[in-house]
């Protein structure tokens, strides 16, 4: 058993903004808590933007935006990181 330092991260300078920080993108399924859970961490970890793609829109903090349109993340090139949350596959 060991325990790990905490991370090093630099606060924002004057010319970032939120893609610069950081734009995560978390897709959920049918049960989408854990895709919830992980949009919330993503923005309590620092991420400047994080969109939940859910079906259903979802209690989440409000500054994590919510879509439905999972087509764009083949076509928004400001994702960092892409979270594919559980239940998916569980329905057509």
């Amino acid at each position: 058993l060991f325990a790990l330092p905490r991370p090093s991260l630099s606060p924002p300078g004057p010319a970032d903004h939120k893609y610069t920080r950081g734009y995560v993108a978390v897709v959920a399924g049918d049960m989408a808590g854990a895709a919830a859970l992980a949009a919330t961490a993503a923005l309590h970890a620092g991420a400047g933007y994080v969109r939940l793609i859910a079906p259903e829109p979802l209690r989440v903090p409000h500054a994590i935006v919510q879509s439905r349109d999972v087509d764009l993340l083949a076509t928004d090139r400001r994702i960092g990181a892409v979270v594919v949350g559980s239940g998916l596959g569980r329905s057509a």
